[in-house]
């Protein structure tokens, strides 16, 4: 979790976006890791 705020910096806002998407692929429900895994992400929760 310390790192999440640092993975803006380490990835582009498209990668960011398409690991979110992967994750709520795999978990639509949002159960595993509950805001432990990816940064806020502007736009990615619509």
């Amino acid at each position: 979790m310390e790192k999440k705020g640092y993975m803006p910096e380490m990835f582009a806002p498209e990668d960011l976006e398409a690991m979110e998407r992967v994750k709520k692929a795999l978990d639509p429900k949002g159960l595993a890791n509950r805001g432990k895994v990816l940064p806020e992400v502007a736009g990615a929760h619509a």
